[in-house]
């Protein structure tokens, strides 16, 4: 128990750890808060799960994982991809080079 009591216990988060007992296991009990850092989103939270020792954030295993772009730019770029417009005409409407949107692209691709 810290100075200003016990750690909130989260449970909608499961452990990302596939070498973890509670692997994707939701309601354990085992995952706390081991703080935050900020990006161009706001606040991204980290986690640690005391079964395993792992810690992760709470994007990982999302398709925003390790994308430092804001996520309403990625999202738009996304949607006007579905409505067929050209990759290149996407880098130039959301403001971004053509390989930064290709990199959105494979990487939603492969999420879903």
């Amino acid at each position: 128990m810290g100075l200003r009591g016990p750690k909130p216990r989260f449970i909608d988060i499961a452990c990302p750890n596939e070498k973890c007992p509670n692997y994707n296991k939701a309601a354990t009990g085992t995952i706390v808060s081991n703080g935050s850092y900020l990006t161009q989103n706001g606040k991204v939270h980290k986690f640690i799960c005391h079964k395993c020792g792992a810690v992760f954030c709470e994007r990982e295993g999302t398709a925003f994982y390790d994308i430092r772009s804001p996520i309403e730019k990625v999202i738009l770029a996304l949607k006007l991809i579905l409505k067929g417009m050209a990759l290149r005409a996407v880098s130039e409407v959301v403001g971004v080079k053509l390989d930064t949107v290709r990199f959105w692209l494979t990487k939603s691709a492969a999420h879903a």
